[in-house]
């Protein structure tokens, strides 16, 4: 039962820094040194380099991003996602290790000032 606690405290902090988020990507990325060029121009993956592979297209204001370089777990490439997976994968390239959707939130919840509450003990 503490496990799924957690899992449900997880997933609302992670659905709450996404909504917290929208529309201020341009304003936490540089906060978390993560270097995007202009909306809609081509530039340097912060991932994965390159000169022109990149792109922040910041659709609806969810910090959307294309990579045609990047790699999956599963080595396919021409990767997209949103501003979370964006600073999930820049974050695992910098630590040199897998960082999670979660710990990408609480960098994330961190710069945006959301405090983290515990899980109340027996909670479902």
């Amino acid at each position: 039962m503490h496990t799924k606690t957690n899992t449900t405290h997880a997933r609302s902090y992670i659905l709450a820094v996404v909504k917290a988020a929208e529309g201020q990507w341009p304003l936490i990325l540089p906060r978390l040194v993560i270097d995007v060029p202009p909306v809609g121009q081509g530039g340097p993956c912060p991932a994965c380099g390159g000169d022109d592979r990149f792109t922040f297209d910041d659709k609806e204001g969810r910090g959307t991003f294309i990579c045609r370089k990047c790699p999956d777990e599963t080595d396919a490439y021409y990767q997209a996602g949103d501003g979370l997976e964006l600073v999930r994968r820049v974050a695992s390239v910098r630590f040199g290790s897998p960082v999670s959707t979660y710990q990408a939130a609480r960098l994330v919840g961190n710069v945006l000032g959301i405090v983290e509450a515990t899980p109340t003990q027996g909670a479902i």
